[in-house]
């Protein structure tokens, strides 16, 4: 029989920040399709296309079930920051959720071999649409085992990474790489930022 402790304690490394989360999947969509995500450490990892990638998946034992911890900091992202107040403030802040979903589009065309893997992430691009639309509709979210550990103490705690300005920041390098497709410095740019977001985003919840 499993220790519920124990896997409590597997389920908090799943643990990710919301808005990184949708930052990191608009990464994706920037870059080759075949590109993979693995998670770990509380981290939301873009894996490069290569010969290596199989190989770096099986050293670490990252599956593409990882895609299941998406699912709640998607839809926290969307509440705090698809909410009507926070887009009359930052208006192009959709933009930066629509392309999210086509990071998630291309992640259905990786996995389009893999039914149950692409319906989840139509569902993820289901949850932004919800948000983005003028229709929402309260129901198409449905709680999990892991969403009580997302409190409102743990939710907070991460936002507050977020400053006005690092948010604007991120917004207006999307927008930018968006007029400009051979911008590959600025994708790496984003990317590297991120890293520094991320080790903020372990220390926020290794405390």
């Amino acid at each position: 029989m499993e220790d519920p402790n124990e896997e409590t304690i597997i389920i908090q490394k799943y643990i990710l920040d919301p808005l990184s989360v949708i930052i990191k999947l608009a990464i994706l969509s920037k870059k080759q399709v075949g590109c993979k995500i693995s998670v770990s450490n509380n981290i939301v990892y873009i894996q490069e296309v290569g010969i290596f990638q199989s190989f770096v998946r099986y050293l670490f034992k990252n599956n593409k079930v990882d895609i299941q911890y998406l699912y709640n900091p998607i839809e926290l992202a969307c509440l705090n920051f698809l909410n009507k107040e926070f887009v009359s403030e930052n208006p192009n802040i959709k933009n930066l959720f629509i392309n999210a979903q086509k990071g998630l589009e291309a992640l259905m065309v990786t996995y389009k071999n893999y039914t149950i893997i692409t319906h989840t992430l139509y569902m993820y691009y289901n949850i932004i649409a919800n948000h983005i639309g003028d229709a929402y509709n309260p129901s198409l979210f449905i709680r999990d085992n892991i969403s009580n550990i997302y409190n409102d103490s743990l939710v907070k705690d991460l936002h507050s990474i977020w400053s006005a300005d690092r948010i604007k920041m991120v917004l207006n390098m999307i927008e930018f790489i968006d007029q400009d497709k051979g911008s590959e410095h600025s994708v790496k740019c984003l990317h590297e930022f991120m890293i520094l977001i991320d080790r903020e985003v372990s220390i926020k919840i290794d405390k």
